[in-house]
């Protein structure tokens, strides 16, 4: 008999988890029919709250407990109630749509893009129902739970054997079709999941145990480069079961959904997992966690430095750099997983060091922001620059900076001059990056080959 000590047992518990509109509510054109009426009749519409939300932190705790059984002792895991309780919803009674839901889950797994599920047993229809989307049934099955024991905190062996994790898929339509799936924890519901789907994902379906649940279509930034998002309560439509429909200008990556006490209370509250049905031929990993990806073709690969610069880069990693600007308030603390961009680093008399770092908080594309450093290399100050949208090495870059400290300027590959009025001399400025001084007003970017271009300086 094989063990596992915690960490590979949270492993195996936790698959793959990783601008201000008004509040969003039903598009009554598409509510149709007796039964859709009744679901929006169930449908009750919250007040919005504009905040800054203060943390993403979430803590897992596991679910089952024992009446202190012995150290050593084997002990088995709670059952899964998902697998077995009767079917909810308003089609629960129609016997036709229900097989028909789970032929079609059944047919869409067999073809699933994350391959082989080890599916036993037979699907379940969990729920069932009328919605603004048209009929919906949520659809589940067990997977082959994984063989050997893990070791828990009092000291006694899980049997692993005993675990019934599952896949939920969503199945919509008429005719049934089974247009998205995820992994579903093996103790059912503690941990919530959300479904988006329909055009651009505009749907959300939310299924957890705690009543109150908050959506935020998606982190808004306003011209100085920081962000908020308003949340708003999901109208419930069943017990445990919340039904809300995005704006059709929000993309729907940067939507979040948390369950608990409201958005004043988010220290206390908990992210619940989000599975887009855009993304579900991209696996489970990225439908939940999608990376916002820069929109520049900047080199990113290693800092590029002004001549005689010897500061290091800002930080190791793209995580700490997020925290950084989550402090700084210009990065949303449940933002998406980003790509590294770039740094250029030039070092300055009196400040030590000034960082020009590309960053991607949200779906919307890079965007320039400038770290000032001082002698120990902490930063002293962040400022927001512009978005990036559309840069790349061709196209230099300028920003002034406050406090009399100059002109950035970025342009890979080239050499830099500048002058301070139109008839004075070039003064050579290094190349690549330099922050030329307040009196700079015109600077010269000149490549390998080609006319040197001049701009004037902001």
């Amino acid at each position: 008999m094989s063990t596992l000590d915690t960490t590979e047992l949270a492993r195996l518990l936790r698959d793959a988890t990783a601008e201000v509109t008004a509040p969003p509510g039903f598009d009554t054109e598409v509510i149709r029919g007796g039964r859709r009426r009744r679901f929006r009749r169930r449908t009750t519409v919250a007040g919005t709250l504009a905040l800054v939300v203060a943390t993403g932190a979430v803590t897992a705790t596991l679910p089952w407990h024992h009446d202190a059984p012995a150290a050593g002792a084997l002990v088995s895991a709670a059952h899964n109630p998902m697998l077995t309780t009767k079917t909810r919803g308003e089609l629960r009674t129609d016997t036709a749509y229900l097989q028909a839901a789970e032929d079609a889950f059944t047919y869409g797994m067999a073809r699933s893009p994350n391959g082989d599920q080890r599916l036993v047993d037979t699907p379940h229809v969990y729920w069932a129902d009328e919605t603004p989307a048209g009929r919906v049934a949520v659809v589940i099955q067990r997977r082959a739970a994984e063989r050997g024991t893990a070791k828990q905190a009092n000291g006694t062996y899980l049997d692993l054997s005993t675990l019934e994790p599952t896949v939920i898929g969503l199945v919509v339509g008429d005719k049934p079709r089974l247009v998205t799936a995820m992994l579903g924890e093996p103790h059912g519901l503690a941990d919530g999941f959300t479904f988006l789907f329909g055009d651009h994902d505009r749907y959300g379906l939310v299924f957890a145990e705690l009543s109150t649940l908050w959506y935020s279509p998606e982190w808004v930034i306003g011209q100085d480069g920081k962000g908020a998002r308003q949340w708003t309560e999901v109208p419930k439509v069943d017990d445990g079961v919340g039904f809300f429909t995005l704006p059709p200008s929000v993309d729907s990556r940067d939507t979040r959904v948390i369950l608990g006490l409201g958005p004043e209370r988010m220290a206390a509250d908990k992210l619940i997992p989000i599975n887009r049905a855009s993304l579900y031929n991209e696996g489970y990993d990225r439908q939940r966690n999608p990376i916002a990806k820069r929109s520049t073709n900047l080199p990113a690969d290693a800092p590029i430095r002004a001549v005689g610069s010897t500061s290091p880069p800002l930080q190791d990693s793209v995580v700490s750099l997020q925290d950084a600007l989550v402090r700084a308030g210009y990065a949303d603390p449940l933002g998406p997983r980003a790509e590294a961009g770039f740094q250029f680093i030039a070092d300055l008399p009196g400040i030590t060091s000034v960082v020009a770092l590309e960053f991607t908080p949200t779906f919307g594309g890079s965007r320039l922001y400038v770290a000032l450093r001082n002698y120990d290399g902490g930063v002293t100050q962040w400022v927001y620059i512009s978005r990036l949208t559309g840069v790349d090495r061709r196209i230099p870059l300028s920003a002034r900076l406050q406090h009399g400290i100059g002109t950035l300027v970025i342009a890979v590959d080239k050499s830099l001059r500048y002058r301070t009025s139109a008839d004075a001399p070039w003064i050579d400025a290094g190349s690549q990056v330099a922050v030329l001084p307040p009196s700079a007003r015109y600077c010269e970017y000149r490549g390998a080959t080609g006319l040197p271009e001049v701009t004037a300086l902001p």
